[in-house]
């Protein structure tokens, strides 16, 4: 929910580049969850590791992070979120 203070992540494993086209189109309609090679969890921090320090999109900017592991974490209620009515 949007004020459940977690954040949903989704990964693709190491999956051969047909599959991995296949899954980005259904990323875009939606439908990539469940399917083999992916995982998904809903979690109020993450820790990411890489080899090299990741690059990063912070609030629309580009950025890379100084070290090979960064962790992501929620803040219940830190934002005030407006859902609009649904429309006819």
């Amino acid at each position: 929910t949007l004020d459940s203070g977690r954040l949903q992540c989704v990964a693709i494993g190491d999956v051969p580049v047909p599959s991995r086209a296949r899954l980005l189109v259904q990323a875009l309609r939606g439908t990539h969850l469940g399917q083999p090679g992916t995982w998904d969890a809903h979690e109020s921090s993450y820790v990411v590791s890489c080899d090299t320090p990741p690059m990063l999109q912070i609030d629309g900017e580009l950025h890379q992070a100084r070290a090979r592991e960064v962790t992501v974490q929620t803040r219940a209620a830190a934002l005030t979120v407006i859902r609009l009515p649904a429309t006819a």
